[in-house]
């Protein structure tokens, strides 16, 4: 049990770890440095008590040989420099995932104080964006240009992707931990409602996207939530179509942007916006070059802006498909690493596929649980992350990365010590 007098290392690492979810609101430096310090101080722990079967995790070696090549690939690109800044000390996130899974497996608290701590942070964003959207500028005087909540993370408008990505994590968390508790049920109603909220004005249409996929696996993969999520949908939809009627230039991006850029409502509909189209049309060409081990990552933005791969849209030419990534994991990590670089990602999504269409399988056929509840919300956020058809983040980023790898440790501690069957 966690000593709070004691400043050993294993309780600093603690500490470090469940103070993740309130500093990463402030800013993608302290998120990283909390990150990176956490996983740095259980190698050393490690290395102290000459304990290395954590690094002896199937996960952790497939992440290692996957590292080394990027690092390989960084050293023989065009642009190496630019190359290393983004995989040199990216072994810090596979560190961080064992650091994740020794909490879990080591400290009977954790779970406890970690959902604690994603709680007291949902809760204040919550408030945030509420005061942010009634008076157009929130606690810390971020303002809100009346299309789009950002709450603490100003111009970067990330809200809606936080809140998204980490819904299921919570979820999960909050069920394990109180599920001894008869109000868990409302509270559970209340959350959902302001994550809908939230997230739908936040202007994210990727991050609604993703929360809708969450709820259909709740409604469809799981036994005990499914009444919940279809009350807090109703309730939520009831109360974004009131709030749109004080606000309706939301609407206008969410639901009339997104149809005409889909063509949704044609013969013909898209997949991808047009904007995101070139993009990929752009990736495509350089791919089609450097098809075997990529152009290294981080150099698409040094090769799209070339000639030979510029790409417009027919309809306007300042839609130009050069951009700082190619905004989609797999046709980055294809343009950037091969497809050596992109198996990894691959095996996981089809592994989890195939354990959730089995579980579907047992679920509808047999009348059967496969999968526990725990595990079928909090993997989710890993389907979510890597669903193959939405536009994402820069792979790379250090941000983005820690959204991923910080459901993963919970993921790999749930199927390394069979906890995931029901």
């Amino acid at each position: 049990m966690l000593n709070k007098y004691n400043f050993s290392l294993p309780n600093v690492i603690f500490f470090l770890v469940i103070s993740l979810p309130m500093v990463s609101i402030f800013g993608s430096f302290l998120a990283d440095f909390f990150l990176s310090l956490s996983s740095l101080l259980f190698l050393i722990h490690c290395l102290i008590k000459k304990n290395y079967k954590y690094f002896k995790n199937i996960f952790f070696i497939i992440f290692l040989i996957w590292y080394f090549y990027l690092v390989v690939l960084s050293l023989t690109s065009k642009y190496p420099l630019l190359s290393l800044q983004s995989s040199l000390f990216y072994i810090r996130f596979g560190v961080f995932v064992l650091c994740v899974y020794y909490l879990i497996l080591n400290y009977k608290e954790f779970l406890k104080f970690f959902c604690l701590s994603l709680l007291i942070t949902f809760v204040f964003l919550t408030l945030n964006s509420f005061f942010q959207y009634f008076f157009y500028f929130d606690f810390l005087g971020n303002k809100y240009d009346g299309i789009r909540l950002s709450s603490v993370f100003g111009e970067k408008k990330i809200l809606g992707s936080y809140l998204s990505r980490l819904a299921p994590l919570f979820i999960g968390l909050t069920f394990i931990v109180f599920k001894n508790n008869n109000k868990i049920i409302y509270l559970s109603l209340i959350i959902f409602v302001f994550i809908d909220l939230l997230v739908y004005f936040s202007g994210e249409r990727a991050a609604l996207f993703n929360l809708l996929f969450f709820s259909l696996i709740l409604i469809f993969f799981t036994n005990s939530f499914k009444r919940i999520r279809v009350i807090a949908l109703f309730i939520s939809i009831v109360l974004i179509s009131l709030l749109s009627l004080y606000n309706k230039t939301t609407f206008e991006r969410m639901i009339t942007k997104t149809i005409q850029q889909t063509n949704i409502m044609n013969d013909k509909p898209n997949l991808f916006s047009i904007q995101h189209q070139v993009i990929y049309l752009t990736s495509f060409k350089i791919f089609k070059d450097h098809y075997i081990f990529g152009i290294g990552p981080k150099n698409f933005r040094e090769f799209c802006s070339s000639e030979k791969y510029k790409t417009y849209t027919n309809l306007d030419n300042s839609v130009d498909g050069c951009q700082s990534h190619p905004h989609n994991f797999y046709v980055q990590l294809l343009v950037e690493t091969g497809p050596l670089g992109t198996l990894p990602i691959i095996v996981l999504y089809i592994f989890l596929s195939y354990i959730f269409f089995k579980h579907f399988y047992y679920l509808t056929l047999k009348n059967k649980m496969y999968l526990n509840d725990n595990f079928v919300i909090i993997s989710s956020s890993l389907l979510i992350n890597f669903w193959p058809f939405i536009p994402t983040g820069n792979f790379f980023n250090n941000y983005v990365s820690f959204l991923i790898y910080l459901p993963l440790g919970f993921v790999i501690y749930m199927i390394q010590e069979k906890n995931y069957k029901n």
